[in-house]
């Protein structure tokens, strides 16, 4: 049965069943999951850590007491899977499964195609036996078999994806606590984030390339691209999870819109410098990752020399920048020092 099983799992996988998973899945999701592909973006760092400026780290923010956000990596959903979800999926599943095995000479396709990965090329008449042993009442027969216990799988796996109305929210909090946040901005000259992250303009900023190695995809069909995902900020809720699973991580109140945000998710225990007494995560910058230190308005001109050469005994290549006050147009601008 094992022999059969591997084959009829290559037949399903083959097979093309008539259904369109678009229907589950939110327009959205297309586009919340592309990749940055700016050229720039910004870390906002409080005055407390003005000193740190010649070793940079980022921190990797955990889930509710650090995130200024309470509603952050939470249910933002109406139901973990809904009732037409669920539907769609057994719909699904129960076609493919019949039509993958409706087909003798489907089968028999498939079949041939399992034994030349296998390095064996059936002449034609060893085809013509396996074609009438697919024919055959015993054949027939453990196809049903195979059927039956697929079948009886799905009714086991839609049991357990409706249960997950019921867990999801105990593992969010067992999983989403493993889990760390690296916020960014694409907005330098915004007041508000100056005077909520960076001190009242008392701290500073680092522009960050977003294609550093430390920031890129290691694996997969985006390796290479930017690990930055673009946060959306609304206050609805999508009808279910599965329709679009990036309302977990990538989704803030409208309120927070100004902050215009990017950011990365990271297993805190993957972290390069992890203090588990105080719960920071963190990881350090390496060479060449920032093109620049913007120091804020308020920033003593006269502490300027030793935050400068701590910056560039890091990285000589380094700019070094200070925001400026417009008073006239009422805005912020970047300056060389």
């Amino acid at each position: 049965m094992s022999l059969a099983m591997s084959i009829f799992r290559d037949i399903f996988e083959k097979s093309v069943p008539d259904f369109d998973f678009s229907g589950l899945v939110s327009p959205k999701v297309g586009e919340m999951g592309k990749p940055f592909e700016g050229n720039t973006l910004y870390k906002f760092y409080g005055e407390n850590l003005l000193p740190m400026i010649g070793d940079p780290t980022i921190r990797f923010t955990q889930r509710g007491a650090t995130l200024n956000d309470p509603f952050e990596l939470t249910i933002r959903w109406k139901e973990t899977v809904s009732k037409t979800t669920s539907e769609k999926l057994e719909i699904y599943l129960r076609s493919s499964f019949e039509r993958a095995f409706s087909d003798d000479g489907h089968i028999m396709r498939t079949i041939t195609l399992w034994f030349a990965r296998k390095g064996i090329l059936l002449n034609d008449d060893q085809i013509k036996e396996v074609s009438t042993a697919i024919s055959s009442g015993r054949a027939k027969d453990i196809f049903s078999q195979i059927k039956d216990d697929l079948n009886k799988r799905i009714g086991e796996f839609l049991v357990n994806l409706n249960k997950l109305r019921d867990e999801f929210d105990k593992f969010l909090s067992e999983d989403m606590s493993k889990l760390g946040v690296f916020s960014t901005t694409e907005d330098i000259n915004s007041d508000q984030m100056w005077g909520l992250y960076a001190s009242s303009g008392k701290g500073f900023a680092l522009e960050i390339d977003p294609y550093n190695e430390i920031f890129r995809v290691k694996k997969g069909d985006l390796k290479g691209s930017s690990l930055f995902r673009k946060v959306l900020y609304t206050d609805e809720y999508c009808d279910d999870f599965l329709s679009n699973p990036y309302f977990l991580f990538l989704v803030k109140k409208s309120k927070w819109s100004f902050e215009k945000e990017w950011r990365i998710l990271k297993y805190l225990e993957t972290c390069e410098l992890k203090d588990n007494t105080t719960g920071v995560y963190r990881d350090r910058l390496p060479k060449f990752s920032i093109k620049s230190v913007i120091f804020g308005y308020n920033v003593p001109n006269n502490l300027l020399d030793k935050y400068i050469s701590d910056v560039h005994d890091f990285d000589d290549n380094i700019l070094v920048r200070k925001m400026k006050l417009n008073h006239i147009q009422g805005n912020l601008y970047v300056d060389d020092i």
